[in-house]
């Protein structure tokens, strides 16, 4: 069956990558780059080549983004995988365009703390309609994949920590570092809020009459497990089945959007989950 094209939805994309990239560009262009301020990834690091070569910012991190979605295309699922491309050249050209925003350079502090939360705010604006920006976060997601092992968090914060102290010796300014590390918490606590908790989690519960081709859908696009059993309709007496699905907040709505192809009259059952353990994400208490 032929799917069906989602103009609405499409245009809300369009929209809040737009609405986030522009926030997100003003925060770099006013108060992250002209005070030597890193944000991590690969935005810092083209705030670096920036400093020492004049390269466009935007254009440097749409270049080192190449090879890592030529590397992790098969892993994100095919309408994530266009959605993050499409947010990705959006943030870079528009943080290119945004290069006539104004300077804020009187207080370092300052420029830390509002380019921290504008940061958050842009990039949460974007995370919200399931959307990625590319940079730590594919990394993480190929290294993890390589590496079954491998903590998804620890490897951005490797990354971003490595990005921060690589700026800081460019820069020639060890409290960098600091004014850096405050921006990128204030940044990724915003982003917490807008998503309702990154850590945070929701357990679904999914009852079709189409089975596989929600499960399908969930195992190739959410990349996450689930949990199948048969019921009965109370009313009807009709068989049903019951998928649970535990994602992070998030994942939400791409699940959602997922479901909602395979099934539309899928009947959904979304529920804070305050505590999980278990394979991609919390270790079991007691486990390293």
């Amino acid at each position: 069956m032929k799917r069906k094209i989602d103009l609405k939805s499409i245009a809300l994309d369009v929209l809040f990558a737009l609405v986030g990239s522009v926030i997100y560009a003003a925060a770099v262009r006013m108060f992250i780059d002209p005070n030597h301020i890193s944000v991590g990834g690969l935005t810092g690091e083209g705030s670096v080549l920036n400093y020492l070569w004049h390269f466009p910012i935007g254009l440097s991190v749409l270049v080192m983004n190449i090879p890592l979605f030529l590397l992790s295309w098969k892993k994100l699922g095919k309408e994530f995988f266009f959605k993050t491309m499409f947010a990705t050249v959006v943030v870079s050209v528009v943080l290119d365009v945004a290069a006539f925003f104004p300077s804020f350079t009187e207080n370092k502090l300052l420029a830390a703390i509002a380019g921290g939360v504008l940061t958050g705010t842009g990039l949460g604006i974007i995370f919200s309609r399931g959307m990625a920006t590319g940079g730590t976060d594919l990394l993480a997601k190929i290294i993890k994949g390589w590496f079954r092992g491998a903590s998804y968090g620890k490897v951005i914060l490797f990354a971003d920590a490595f990005v921060l102290i690589f700026s800081a010796i460019i820069y020639r300014d060890p409290w960098s570092i600091l004014y850096s590390a405050i921006t990128v918490w204030l940044s990724s606590t915003i982003i917490d809020t807008i998503l309702n908790g990154m850590e945070r989690a929701k357990s679904v519960s999914i009852i079709t009459d189409k089975k596989q081709a929600v499960l399908d859908g969930i195992l190739k696009n959410v990349n996450r497990g689930a949990t199948v059993w048969d019921a009965q309709g109370g009313y009807t007496e009709q068989g049903r089945t019951v998928i649970l699905v535990v994602v992070r907040s998030y994942e939400l709505f791409h699940l959602k959007q997922t479901v909602k192809t395979a099934d539309p009259n899928a009947f959904l059952i979304v529920s804070d989950a305050t505590e999980v353990f278990g394979n991609g994400f919390r270790p079991h208490e007691g486990n390293k």
